[in-house]
């Protein structure tokens, strides 16, 4: 499972602090985009406007 493989490898050295998380704020903005971004995209139900069916998160 190379996948987990990675994750592990990348948990483990921000446990160990190699790395660092991104701050608070660039995290919260990348949340934001990849929501507006795919907020058009995904519909609770097949056919309906995205426009008419926005979730508030």
């Amino acid at each position: 499972m190379p996948l987990a493989e990675a994750q592990s490898h990348w948990v483990a050295d921000l446990l160990e602090g190699r790395c660092a998380l991104p701050g608070r704020e660039e995290m919260l903005d990348e949340i934001h985009t990849y929501r507006a971004r795919t907020a058009r995209v995904t519909s609770p139900r097949p056919g309906t406007p995205s426009r008419w069916t926005r979730r508030r998160i």
